[in-house]
């Protein structure tokens, strides 16, 4: 019952999740940080069930920390993404994991976004809704989204996909977080919808 959303502007990327955690109609916590940086241009952000996508990402960011020590691997999104994927496909016929994740970075100069659902399929996009924000969000996106946006107006459509899933969905989302990736490095901005 969560959503994520994440668009990239001209040289940012914009990553958004709510802050509060829940399961079904239950709200675990109000206020956690589903976000992983893994350095100043690579963020991540899961969406699921919180116990298999808490795993998953800590695993994820901890093996590529420690492949980054061993062998200099050099850290950008698609490396992240692949790693989740590689991660929740292993499991899949096994032991399924219930997450997803959005992954959004720089990459020499170039924002990238991707995003990995629990069949462990990846894709690139310009704008990603996932969770309840699927079924909310895509119509907004679509309509207001340009390749050449500013962080304000980026920020202006995230809170739009917010306020309406406030305001049609059963979700109670009281604040949401928002990750600015650049060449600057990661800022986080947190809204509260009214």
């Amino acid at each position: 019952m969560e959503a994520l959303v994440g668009l990239k502007g001209r040289d940012f990327v914009l990553v958004s999740a709510e802050s509060s955690v829940m399961n079904s109609y239950l709200v675990i916590k109000r206020k956690d940080d589903k976000f992983s940086d893994l350095n100043e241009n690579v963020t991540l952000v899961y969406n699921g069930d919180q116990g298999d996508a808490f795993r998953t990402a800590k695993f994820v960011v901890e093996d590529l920390k420690y492949r980054q020590l061993e062998s200099n691997l050099k850290i950008n999104p698609k490396v992240v993404s692949c790693s989740i994927q590689n991660k929740i496909y292993e499991k899949l016929r096994v032991n399924p994991l219930k997450c997803g994740f959005l992954v959004g970075g720089m990459s020499c100069n170039n924002p990238e976004l991707y995003s990995i659902d629990n069949y462990g399929a990846s894709f690139k996009e310009n704008f990603i809704a996932m969770g309840m924000g699927t079924y909310f969000c895509y119509g907004i996106l679509d309509n207001n989204y340009k390749e050449d946006l500013s962080q304000e107006e980026g920020i202006e459509i995230i809170k739009k996909c917010y306020k309406v899933l406030k305001e049609r969905c059963s979700l109670n989302i009281e604040g949401v977080t928002i990750k600015v990736v650049s060449n600057s490095g990661i800022e986080s901005i947190d809204l509260e919808i009214k």
